[in-house]
């Protein structure tokens, strides 16, 4: 028997058919590379169990084909790591009045271009053509890339059936944001679209389950406490890990940070204000932030919160979406206004953790607003991963201000390599030569008072201070605007 016998429509191999006796255990990568192929050209269909050279059939018994798909599976999960849309049927046909099956494999053209096979450490491209699967060049693989339709990791569907029960957590947050003892209305999740007509999860509403198990996503978090400013030669003095749901997550962040920290409060005449190290609103939208637009694709990555003696950094998996490396600016209200993950942003917006519109990042802000410069917030991107750091406000010295983030609107005449590292030193506190030499790690040289400080303080870029007979040097904020 062949395999038209029992396929009627089947057509020789051509760019969209491939046949295979057996999948190759020995050489998984032979036929993995078509699975590729397929899914970054228009798509094909597999068959298992039949020659590919007469399209005899081979077939399997009922106990065969199921190992051989689930060997097939398990290649293709191991090695690609994009979720490709595949459908399987087991198509039955007698022979000597016994049952024999064959594997029928649909696999769709993927919406993410290009689709890449993870190969003993190498990343490999292919594509399916005239019959033929063949590695792709730089050109193809940039029209794919072109070509790749928008997907978001957390509305692909799981095979896990929605259960209220399964969301006590979620339900608790939910109670404590809305401040009563109303519990989540399974129809609301419904119309945000938390599971589909099946009633089957989504990977982002997944994540919020008490049963969520870290497998092939990545939720890892490790918190670490430094005794002083530098994360390179500091010592740590805690560091935790975790991996769970994102309920968990948030209270895992929330709680280190929390019990680290400062509590104080200033006296006024007659009542007390509490001040923390960190404003309680602004490291609710830090956390939640690095939680929602985080890009669950990346393999083995983390959200890392790193608590120093006069900042906090969130930095989570993914750039600003849609945005290139980002050089620390205070302009937080600028970014993330689209969403990496739709759904996992809408349903922290219906518990009421964040705002329908705009990103909370306005929040903190406002919670800064009467802050001087050096104890402004600000965020960065960079290396594929995005930050959010906070000063500690009960840390008086606060933050050096980046030079990268100062900006000069008016020329400056006789340009020197210390000139952008003085004004930043000397951006919120004015300072003597004797402090600007020593942060500089220079001498206090004739040569640097007359050429590089007065230099600077002739092009008003530096006011000038007396205080006895010691002169101190502030940066002119006429003239030197943060970016």
């Amino acid at each position: 028997m062949v395999l038209k016998d029992i396929v009627p429509d089947f057509y020789n191999e051509n760019s969209e058919i491939e046949c295979k006796a057996r999948l190759d255990r020995n050489n998984y990568l032979g036929w993995l590379k078509t699975v590729g192929g397929f899914a970054n050209a228009k798509g094909g269909v597999f068959y298992i169990g039949v020659e590919n050279k007469d399209y005899k059939l081979i077939g399997f018994n009922e106990n065969e084909i199921d190992k051989e798909k689930l060997y097939f599976y398990q290649i293709v999960q191991e090695h690609i790591k994009v979720h490709l849309d595949i459908n399987t049927e087991t198509i039955p046909y007698l022979i000597n009045e016994k049952t024999r099956y064959i594997l029928k494999i649909i696999i769709k053209e993927s919406l993410l271009k290009p689709v890449i096979i993870r190969y003993e450490g190498m990343p490999l491209i292919y594509i399916r053509r005239d019959g033929y699967t063949s590695p792709i060049n730089e050109e193809e693989i940039r029209r794919l890339s072109l070509s790749s339709k928008e997907i978001h990791y957390d509305n692909e569907l799981t095979n896990i059936k929605f259960d209220i029960n399964d969301f006590k957590k979620m339900n608790d947050f939910f109670k404590i944001r809305n401040n009563n003892n109303k519990d989540i209305d399974i129809k609301s999740l419904g119309s945000i679209g938390f599971y589909d007509d099946n009633l089957y999860l989504k990977k982002g509403s997944y994540l919020f389950s008490d049963n969520f198990k870290d497998g092939e996503n990545n939720t890892k978090i490790v918190c670490n406490q430094f005794k002083n400013t530098t994360r390179g030669d500091d010592i740590v003095l805690t560091s935790e890990t975790f991996k769970g749901n994102l309920i968990d997550g948030f209270n895992f962040i929330f709680n280190f940070v929390n019990n680290r920290m400062n509590h104080g409060f200033i006296k006024k005449d007659d009542y007390r204000v509490d001040i923390d190290s960190f404003p309680k609103r602004a490291l609710f939208e830090a956390i939640i932030n690095s939680l929602a637009h985080r890009d669950y694709f990346i393999e083995n990555s983390q959200i890392s919160v790193d608590l120093f003696k006069n900042r906090l950094t969130i930095t989570s998996p993914g750039s600003f979406y849609g945005n290139e490396e980002i050089k620390p600016t205070y302009k937080l209200e600028s970014f993330l206004s689209k969403r990496r993950n739709e759904l996992i942003s809408s349903i922290f917006v219906y518990l009421k953790a964040m705002e329908a519109k705009g990103t909370g990042f306005e929040k903190i802000v406002e919670e800064y607003k009467d802050q001087d410069e050096r104890h402004k917030p600000f965020i960065f991107s960079k290396n594929n991963q995005f930050s959010i750091v906070l000063p500690d406000i009960t840390f008086e010295d606060g933050l050096d201000i980046e030079e990268e983030t100062l900006l000069l609107t008016k020329s400056l005449i006789n340009k020197s390599k210390y000139d952008l590292p003085i004004l930043s030193f000397c951006y919120d506190k004015a300072k003597s030569i004797n402090e600007i030499t020593k942060h500089l790690n220079i001498s206090n040289s004739t040569y640097f008072r007359n050429a590089i400080i007065k230099n600077l303080v002739d092009n008003d870029l530096l006011l000038t201070q007396k205080d006895g007979n010691t002169k101190f040097y502030l940066t002119n904020k006429e003239f030197v605007k943060l970016k």
